[in-house]
C-alpha cells in the first residue's frame, strides 16, 4: 500500500487540509495582544477556547466589547437570567467561502456586520461562575449551522459589570409560541419533520457525551434561515453536563420534570 500524505500548515503544524489555506489559529493567536476583557481569568479563558478550533465549521469565540451592541430589546427573562436582542455592529468572524462550496475558500476571514444576537445576561452575575462557565463550554461544543444555538463570546455591561453570553439570535421565538401561533397549518408532516430535527439535535448532545437536563418547548427556538426556510435550535445549555455526573438538586419547568425525580 502506498503512503497517505497529509497537508501541514506551516504555521500551527497541523495536518489539516483546510488550516493549510487559512490558519485560523495563527490568525487569532497573533491577535491576542490586540484585545483584553480587563480581567486576566476572563482573557485566559477565551484564549483556551480559541485553541482549540480545529474545523473550519467552528464557531470562533471572542471578546466583545459592550459599546459593539445597539438596539437593544428584553426578549426573555427566567429564573436565573434575563435575555436581549441586539445588533452587533462588527458581528461574529466567518470563513469567505467560493462559489459557496465549504471546499474552496478565498483565504481571508471576514465579519458579517450588523448581525442580530442574543444577550443572555446571567443575574447578579458580576464575576465569571462556574454556572457561567459550564453553560458557555456546553454551547462552544456546537459547531456552526448544527442544531444547537451557537455562542460568539461574552460581553460585560459596564454599568452594573455583569457578564453577558453573545449568542445566536432566533429570532420566531420557541415552540411553545410557535404552535400558538401557526397551529392551523401545522399539519402531520410538519409536525414529523420538527420532531425528527429535534431528535437530531439531542443526538448532537448525547454523542458529545453531554445530557441537557432542561429539556421543554421553551428551549426549542425557531430560526429563519437565508432561503426563508425554519431550523429548529437547542438553547438554554445552563444546566446541561457529562453523561454519568449525578446531581441532587432538582431545577427545571415542573411541567416537564421526570416524575420520578419528584418522589
Amino acid at each position: 500500500m502506498g503512503k497517505t500524505y497529509k497537508k501541514q500548515c506551516k504555521k500551527c503544524f497541523e495536518d489539516k487540509k483546510w488550516c493549510s489555506q487559512i490558519c485560523l489559529k495563527s490568525y487569532l493567536k497573533n491577535n491576542f495582544s490586540n484585545w483584553t476583557s480587563g480581567n486576566e481569568e476572563v482573557d485566559d479563558f477565551i484564549r483556551e477556547m480559541q485553541s482549540k478550533i480545529n474545523n473550519k465549521d467552528d464557531v470562533v469565540f471572542e471578546w466583545v466589547p459592550y459599546d459593539q451592541f445597539r438596539k437593544f430589546k428584553e426578549i426573555g427573562k427566567g429564573g436565573f437570567a434575563t435575555v436581549y436582542s441586539a445588533i452587533w455592529k462588527d458581528g461574529p468572524l466567518y470563513c469567505d467561502g467560493k462559489k459557496n462550496d465549504p471546499k474552496y475558500f478565498d483565504g481571508k476571514w471576514i465579519r458579517l456586520a450588523h448581525e442580530n444576537v442574543a444577550l443572555k445576561c446571567l443575574d447578579n452575575c458580576n464575576n465569571i461562575t462556574k454556572e457561567f462557565l459550564n453553560e458557555v463550554k456546553a454551547y462552544s461544543k456546537a459547531r456552526r449551522g448544527t442544531k444547537v444555538l451557537s455562542i460568539y463570546g461574552i460581553t460585560q455591561k459596564p454599568d452594573t459589570k455583569e457578564y453577558a453570553m453573545v449568542l445566536e439570535y432566533a429570532d420566531r421565538g420557541d415552540l411553545s409560541k410557535w404552535i400558538n401561533k401557526h397551529s392551523k397549518g401545522f399539519d402531520w408532516s410538519s409536525r414529523l419533520n420538527k420532531l425528527i430535527y429535534i431528535i437530531n439535535g439531542l443526538k448532537e448532545i448525547h454523542q458529545k457525551q453531554m445530557v441537557h437536563r432542561d429539556f421543554h418547548t421553551g428551549n426549542l427556538l425557531f430560526k429563519t434561515n437565508k432561503d426563508i426556510s425554519l431550523d429548529i435550535r437547542i438553547s438554554d445549555m445552563g444546566l446541561s453536563g457529562k453523561v454519568g455526573n449525578i446531581d441532587n438538586e432538582v431545577c427545571g419547568v415542573m411541567p416537564y420534570i421526570a416524575p420520578e425525580v419528584l418522589r
